[in-house]
């Protein structure tokens, strides 16, 4: 087994659930998390670069609703209700390829999203109300948008 002695410090409390930098005189890199994501952003240029900038924008891109007035994404499931505990399988899925550089954000509320393959499972958390938001996100094109409600029993 190889183990290191790494030295951490806190990095800032607004990136991120919780992040760590590397120590003064070390590469330049920072490493925080957003829920069940582990993200690395490090300088290997011959020289450093400030770094901060672009971590602080893909943490806002992983939180951020994107805006969307299309709704031509369609999110379904095999039923409208669902017990607590249960699994789910949601489809999605748009009347046209998405392109290449193209890529769908997914969100849940009180409940988690898994993402296999490309297939998405839903497990809820709590009884009552579900939803599953998803955007299908290409750019320099519009961002469309789908809304499945799932009640939970």
């Amino acid at each position: 087994m190889i183990s290191c002695n790494v030295t951490m410090d806190d990095g800032p409390s607004d990136l991120g659930d919780k992040s760590k930098i590397n120590s003064d005189g070390e590469r330049n890199a920072i490493y925080f998390t957003r829920a069940n994501l582990c993200i690395t952003i490090i300088c290997y240029g011959r020289e450093d670069f400030e770094i901060m900038d672009l971590a602080r924008a893909v943490d806002e891109n992983i939180v951020n609703f994107p805006e969307s007035d299309f709704e031509s994404l369609i999110l379904s499931a095999p039923d409208d209700s669902i017990s607590l505990g249960q699994e789910v399988e949601i489809s999605y899925s748009l009347e046209w390829n998405i392109s290449e550089s193209g890529y769908y954000k997914f969100f849940a509320t009180n409940g988690n999203l898994s993402i296999n393959n490309n297939s998405i499972t839903f497990r809820p958390s709590i009884t009552g109300q579900a939803t599953i938001t998803g955007f299908a996100i290409e750019p320099g094109k519009p961002t469309f948008s789908g809304r499945l409600n799932l009640t939970v029993t």
